[in-house]
């Protein structure tokens, strides 16, 4: 019996991003512009210090010895955070699994040698907030009296009541916003495509009340 040709690494992972991460994940196109930026750096990593083409690359070349010192590569030469470096291991880790699963034979030892690499605690990082002074100081800087100004206003409200991250400001409609007597409610799509649902104080929620009366764009 003729032997099945292994999938080379190339292969596989322009299919996962090609076809997988897109379609069958749905994951957005953030998401995985930040799961090639790991393996861009990591086929920079196998050049520079392997010497190793990445058309030449091959399961195989992917020990946990390997991958182990293309970690604290990260760290030492690239300078980057514990956290990106965890992120960089999650994503080799996300790859392995579906590598794994299309081609058992070409894939299992890079999967096995992920599986042994931990990772990294680091110090949590400190937390920064404003004070109510200082909101309503940030509050204050924008000019009221022109259009820009009552926009500016409403968005940092907006900001500072929802907690809202700035990608979930960027893809808000009026029609995600309803409003009450005393409050209002916002529905944010966040990360993974999941919908929440956040309430609004009374103050902010007058403040973009009335800028959206202002713009006469009601839903």
């Amino acid at each position: 019996m003729k032997r099945k040709k292994a999938s080379s690494f190339l292969d596989l992972l322009e299919s996962w991003f090609g076809t997988y991460l897109p379609t069958a994940k749905g994951l957005s196109p953030a998401t995985i512009k930040s799961y090639k930026t790991a393996f861009r750096v990591l086929l920079e990593f196998m050049y520079s210090e392997k010497g190793i083409n990445a058309g030449e690359i091959k399961f195989e070349d992917l020990t946990s010895d390997t991958i182990s010192a293309f970690l604290d590569w990260l760290e030492t030469e690239r300078k980057c955070s514990i956290s990106t470096r965890n992120h960089r291991l999650s994503v080799l880790n996300a790859f392995s699994e579906y590598a794994q699963n299309r081609d058992f034979e070409a894939a299992s030892v890079f999967r096995a040698s992920l599986l042994k690499i931990p990772q990294k605690k680091g110090m949590p990082a400190k937390r920064s907030f404003f004070t109510r002074d200082e909101i309503k100081l940030l509050l204050s800087f924008p000019n009221v009296k022109t259009v820009i100004g009552k926009r500016n206003r409403a968005l940092l409200c907006f900001m500072y009541a929802s907690g809202a991250r700035a990608q979930e400001v960027c893809e808000l409609t009026v029609g995600d916003l309803t409003f009450f007597t005393e409050k209002a409610t916002v529905k944010l799509l966040g990360k993974g495509s999941k919908i929440r649902k956040i309430s609004i104080p009374a103050d902010a929620a007058a403040i973009l009340k009335g800028y959206i009366e202002y713009r006469k764009i009601q839903d």
